[in-house]
Formats: structure tokens, sequence, C-alpha cells
């Protein structure tokens, strides 16, 4: 099964033809749209889904006239008013989500209009594979919630208006086309996660950590980017269709809004790559998290390791120190401290805001992927992109050059629903250099600015197979090389000397 191909996971039970066991809880964030709410409240209330098994949670999301519960309305429905400074979508999703029951989370928008079998057809891939996210189809009827009672819901949704007078959802129907109704959407099959009518089990809500209430535009995306990394699987079913009542926001007000989210989508979503064109190189969430296990290693190997990292082509990536706790401060002999390597790796990097410590690592979550590096692999400056490009071009979920492996966050997470991990990828040459084979001289320099320049680039371990220097010849060509580069430097500075320029 590709990333998110969905094929393969069986088939669902026919519609009326089966017998649900799982409870469902209908989220509904809403503000201040009372005529609104009474209809999809309506449309709910003739739903297929057993009542027993089903239950509705309105968050009120701070109207200034409180909402009520109108007569016609599922009988297990209540409503929650949001708590605190909170507000939004999200935040009333994530209230809501605290106070649901349910095994399955399905979260709807308060002016939805549910066809009768529409959380049943959801709900029944929940009931096949606990890690699936499924999504339902709506289109858009631009006429006033004064145009329809809740009788009129009530009684018949499907017939309330044709396909020839309402509008479908542009954005979604053109990617499920695009991608065989997600089958080869791949790794940002989250894209579709926009909102209105959604499901997902409890299990998988909280492993994904939930709506972020702090985003009051693009929630919806940013949690489906969280639930891709959680192990989703993004079915969308056909089956399950709804009315929307009134426009969708973004064709009244699309280019301000793509405006606004676009930033706080970026530093959250490292995925897809064209979000961050615009801004800094360093975000809250990395592309990549590199773990190097330090213990048991001497300064300068680890500086050699992780600046080749830092001064890599990939700037989206962070690195963790494993094995590198804090240290107490005891009364000793500072060059006799059995903890000195641990001390001066610590403080060489103490500073550097794309570094920090850890005792161990196990998931880098919400980043996509893992690189764990040993601490005497030094990694040319293209390595990591080539890693990742092997990785999106064959939706590997783990990419191995020699002792050196990459591994998708989605896919680890995936296993621990039971699912059987893809095949491994190996690459034969990555510029992986073995950094025990050369002398210390020679680590002082990669730690230093062994790659000065563009023309570094060429440097001669960056062609070398993985596994890095063999062979005593290989070696000797390496201390050559640099020392060639080293007496290129003291020549320079010692021209600059007499010159009286200042060293740069």
């Amino acid at each position: 099964m590709t990333a998110n191909d969905w094929s393969g996971i069986g088939v669902p039970p026919p519609l009326g033809g089966w017998h649900p066991e799982l409870a469902v809880s209908v989220l509904i964030p809403a503000y201040a749209n009372q005529a609104h709410l009474d209809l999809t409240l309506a449309a709910l209330a003739a739903q297929t889904y057993p009542a027993e098994l089903l239950e509705v949670i309105v968050v009120d999301d701070g109207s200034p006239t409180p909402l009520r519960l109108p007569a016609l309305r599922p009988q297990n429905t209540r409503v929650v008013r949001a708590p605190g400074a909170g507000w939004g979508p999200g935040y009333a999703v994530s209230v809501g989500a605290n106070e649901a029951t349910g095994a399955i989370l399905h979260r709807i928008d308060a002016d939805m209009l549910l066809f009768p079998d529409h959380v049943e057809a959801l709900a029944r891939w929940h009931h096949l594979v606990p890690y699936a996210v499924t999504l339902g189809m709506k289109r858009f009827a631009d006429v006033l919630p004064s145009s329809l009672s809740p009788e009129q819901v009530r009684a018949g949704v499907a017939g309330l208006f044709t396909e020839d007078g309402t509008e479908p959802h542009d954005y979604l129907e053109d990617l499920f086309r695009r991608t065989r109704d997600l089958r080869d959407a791949g790794p940002t099959a989250f894209l579709a996660h926009v909102g209105a009518t959604t499901a997902v089990s409890r299990t998988l809500y909280d492993a994904a950590g939930g709506y972020d209430g702090s985003l009051h535009l693009g929630e919806d995306t940013e949690f489906g980017y969280r639930l891709a990394q959680a192990g989703a699987l993004f079915i969308p079913d056909r089956a399950a269709r709804a009315w929307h009542v009134g426009p969708t926001a973004m064709s009244r007000r699309g280019d301000g809004l793509r405006r606004y989210n676009r930033p706080f989508l970026a530093d959250r979503m490292p995925q897809p790559r064209w979000l961050r064109s615009n801004g800094g190189p360093t975000w809250t969430t990395p592309l990549v998290v590199a773990v190097v296990d330090v213990a048991g290693h001497d300064l300068e190997t680890v500086r050699a390791c992780v600046d080749g990292l830092l001064r890599g082509d990939e700037r989206d990536l962070r690195v963790v120190l494993t094995g590198s706790a804090e240290l107490s401060d005891p009364r000793r002999d500072v060059l006799a401290d059995p903890q000195l390597e641990l001390r001066l790796i610590q403080q060489s990097y103490r500073g550097e805001p794309r570094v920090r410590f850890a005792e161990s690592v196990e998931s880098v979550f919400p980043s996509p992927f893992l690189l764990r590096v040993p601490a005497y692999a030094r990694l040319a400056p293209g390595t990591v992109p080539m890693l990742l490009a092997e990785a999106d071009r064959h939706e590997a979920a783990v990419v191995t050059a020699g002792p050196v492996t990459l591994s998708r966050t989605a896919s680890a997470a995936r296993t621990g629903f039971g699912v059987p991990a893809p095949p491994h990828r190996t690459v034969g040459s990555a510029g992986i250099v073995d950094l025990r084979t050369l002398p210390p001289e020679v680590l002082a320099d990669l730690s230093g600015d062994a790659h000065p320049g563009p023309e570094a680039g060429r440097w001669t371990p960056l062609t070398v197979e993985v596994g890095g220097v063999r062979t005593l010849l290989r070696a000797a060509a390496v201390v050559a090389k640099l020392s060639a580069t080293r007496a290129a430097r003291r020549l320079s500075a010692a021209t600059r000397r007499r010159k009286g320029t200042p060293h740069g």
C-alpha cells in the first residue's frame, strides 16, 4: 500500500445492511448562527445511525446571545459554552472533543445539512480500520436559512436542492479527480482535510494532539497535517453527501484568507514544501530532525558530524544530540573529568538554536522525517536532499545509506496500528565519510571551515562510497587534500598579515 492508497483495506459494509457498534460524537462549533444551527440539527435528527450510538455536542463559541437547542434535534444533543478566552472553530472543536464520549469524533459546521445516511457512511470505515480519517462531500446552496424550515429539512434533505442549482466544492473535487479519490495523493493527502464534515477515531485524534485552539483560520488543514504524521489514511466517501447553506468563505474572501493562512501554516507544516518558499530558514516544525547519539564520542568527531548536518544543503533541519543529559557541576579536576567530552560537546552547541540535547528520541512527531546519524558519520552537503528525494520518488517509509537512516514519521506511526512495515529502500552511495578513519588533525578541519565556499563542494570525501574511507590510500588522499587546503589558508593569512588587512 502506498502512502494513502486505501484500496487494500477492504470493502465497507453497504449502507443500511450492517450493525454499527461504535459510538459517534458529532461536534459542531457554532457562533451566533441560531437559524443555521436549527436546520443542521433537524438534518441530524433524521440520521440512520442508531440513536443510542449517536451524541451531538454543539459548542457555543462565545455567541453574544447564547445558542439554544431547538425542538427538532437528535435525542442526545447538548450545548456546551466554550470557556475561557479562547475562540474560533478549532478551539470550539477541541472543547467539544474534551466533552465527547464517542469512539468516533465527527466534526461538521453549523451550516451543514447532512443527508440521512451521512454519519453512517463515514462511520462504517472506522469499523474497518482504526487509523482512517473519513471525508464527506458537500455542495453549496446559495440560499438564506430563512428560506427553509427545520420541518422541511427533517422531512427530506436530499430533495431540498438540485445539483444544477448548487455549486460543488471545486478545490476538493479537483483534488479527488487528480488523485483517484486520494489513492494517489501520497503524503500530502491531508490537504483534503479542510473541515465541514470529517470523522476520525478518538484514538487517532488523541495521537495527533487534537485541534490547535490558537489557530483562528486554517485549523482543519493544520490538524490534517498532524493526523497524517500520526499515521492517518484519508478516505473520501462519495455516499456521504451534504448541502452547505450559503456560499463558501473562500469564494467570497479567498485571496485574503490564503494570504492570512500561509504564515501560520508554513510555520507548523513542512509539507507541502512550497509553503516555505517565503520566510526564514527556521520554523517551529522542521522538515527533518537529525538524531545523533554522542555518548562515548569525542568533541572533534561530534563537531565534524554535526557541523556537516548544519551546513548541508537542507536547511529545514534540526539536530538532537542524545546521550547528553544535563550534567552536574561538582568540584573536580576539569581535565580529568570523566564527563569531559560531553561537557565540551554541550558547550559547543549550547547557543545554537538548531541543536538541542536529550536523553533519547523515539519519535520526532510532528516533523515528517527522522534522520538517525551515528556521530562518526560526516554527511556531504547534498546527502540529506538526496535521501529526501529518494523517499519522495518511491514513497518509501525508510531510506538507508550505509549507517544513516531516514524514516517517515507517518509510516512509523501506522505500524502502531498493526500495519506491516513497508520495505526499506537502500541507496548505494550518499557521500558519507567514516570519521573514525581520519587522523585527529583532519577532524579539526572538518569541524571548522572544511567547506568554506562553493568550491569546497568538491571536497574529496563527498564522493566516497557509503561506509567512508576504507583503505590507507583513500585516507592518504583525504589527508593530502585537506593538508593542501590548510596550507593555502595559511598562505592567505600570512599574505593578509603582511598587507595589514583584517582576518576574515
